[in-house]
């Protein structure tokens, strides 16, 4: 595990963490009106007696702990999805793995691409059997040198679309859209490789302090103090954020970030 993956790990535990205590709190709720609502016994308000004004306050403090209960039961399912998000959005830039992750990924997908058109001209070359067609696709498999259990889920996959006019194992689309993925790693593998081997660097810009870290892939910029709201407002607009764990505003570290910074400091000057 690499420090941006065990940052990954410690961010998922902060989110369970976050779930069990809601929790804890909502059986803590639900728990006490349960608790009311045993003293109470299923007694109606006698209206007019010196019970009246408790009864009505213990049915408050009731609905109040129930309403916080169930509020509870919401945050919780909240942090844990929050949880399972996690690591769940693709390769980070972040990653100092990544360039390796990309690389593995784009190997993948034109394997899978190249079996694509394989199974396709394979089915072409057999007549282009329909999905019923076992020695139809027992003759494919043979072209492709494969079993033909190996080709269930395909077959079922054509058998699906017989009604739509594609009754292709891979139709176009399918193979149109696995090529703007590649096309898309790629560009991904492109960029990091422009920005491999950089290094640290800090220097001073008039009162502020501006800083890259390729550690951390962050663009940061510190200011002596809180600026003021415009300026905060100038640098949400170009994308810099408030990190409290670096006590200065910053953003992922890419050629945009480059123009960005260049943005704020010409902003800022004037």
């Amino acid at each position: 595990m690499n420090a941006y993956e065990a940052r990954q790990e410690e961010r998922r535990e902060r989110y369970l963490a976050r779930s069990r205590k809601a929790m804890r709190e909502r059986d803590r709720r639900f728990s006490a009106a349960r608790e009311i609502g045993s003293r109470m016994q299923g007694e109606p308000i006698k209206v007019g007696h010196h019970s009246e004004r408790h009864h009505r306050a213990d049915i408050k403090r009731m609905d109040q702990h129930m309403d916080a209960g169930c509020r509870e039961h919401s945050k919780a399912d909240h942090y844990r999805a929050k949880a399972a998000g996690v690591g769940r959005g693709g390769i980070s830039s972040d990653d100092p793995d990544a360039l390796d992750k990309l690389r593995e990924e784009l190997s993948n997908l034109e394997s899978r691409r190249e079996s694509m058109k394989a199974t396709n001209a394979a089915w072409r070359k057999a007549k282009r059997p329909q999905a019923n067609d076992r020695d139809g696709w027992a003759k494919v498999a043979e072209i492709m040198g494969r079993d033909l259990g190996e080709l269930s889920k395909v077959r079922m996959d054509v058998a699906q679309r017989s009604g739509w006019g594609q009754p292709e194992p891979f139709p176009r689309y399918a193979l149109t859209n696995l090529g703007a993925n590649i096309r898309r790693i790629k560009k991904r593998i492109e960029a990091l490789e422009s920005t491999a081997g950089r290094e640290f660097e800090r220097h001073t810009v008039g009162n502020l302090e501006v800083e890259r870290d390729p550690d951390d892939n962050r663009i940061r910029i510190e200011f002596p103090g809180k600026p003021a709201s415009e300026t905060r407002s100038l640098l949400k607009r170009w994308g810099f954020r408030w990190s409290p764990s670096n006590t200065a505003w910053q953003r992922q570290w890419t050629n945009a970030a480059e123009y960005a910074l260049g943005q704020v400091l010409a902003a800022l000057e004037d």
